[in-house]
């Protein structure tokens, strides 16, 4: 029960630290095993209920091939407003996942074929997307890059994610 609580609030708090970016306040909000405190900071929040804690991050800055576990699209630009990180632990659990999102003007097949050249084949492609996957999402510590063709623009998705149990 309190996971799903913790779930739910983490949420509502992704949401109100995009429309409050910037803003910087403590709270605590009342649940139903108890209270959690919400600390929001210029681009974090970090909520803690009991052992349990998470924190959300908008980083500002780029982050880089080496915390991805993906090579980024020489010359595209970080969107930090479509960015971010979400981190979890507990007692006996702790999560992470970090996505960044890159936007280019160059077009959708040369990005497909930049990242084919150094991942391979997609695991799935349409003619406005494709999808790479990057280790064993069993494994609990994998990487998606996700190319999208948008309206004049490429987006580039890379999300990390790690999971383990303590």
């Amino acid at each position: 029960m309190r996971k799903t609580v913790m779930a739910i609030m983490l949420s509502a708090v992704v949401l109100s630290l995009m429309i409050t970016a910037g803003c910087g306040n403590t709270e605590t909000t009342e649940t139903p095993s108890g209270h959690a405190e919400i600390d929001q900071g210029n681009d974090k929040t970090v909520i803690n209920e009991g052992d349990e804690s998470a924190t959300l991050e908008q980083p500002t800055e780029a982050p880089g091939e080496d915390d991805l576990g993906a090579p980024i699209y020489p010359g595209a630009e970080y969107d930090a407003e479509n960015s971010g990180i979400v981190s979890y632990s507990s007692g006996d659990a702790s999560a992470f996942t970090g996505t960044a999102r890159f936007i280019t003007d160059d077009g959708f097949g040369d990005v497909v074929g930049w990242y084919r050249g150094r991942l391979g084949e997609p695991a799935s492609a349409t003619a406005e997307t494709a999808d790479w996957l990057l280790g064993e999402i069993t494994s609990g510590d994998y990487t998606a890059v996700h190319v999208e063709k948008g309206d004049g623009v490429t987006r580039i998705d890379i999300s990390h994610m790690a999971a383990s149990l303590n």
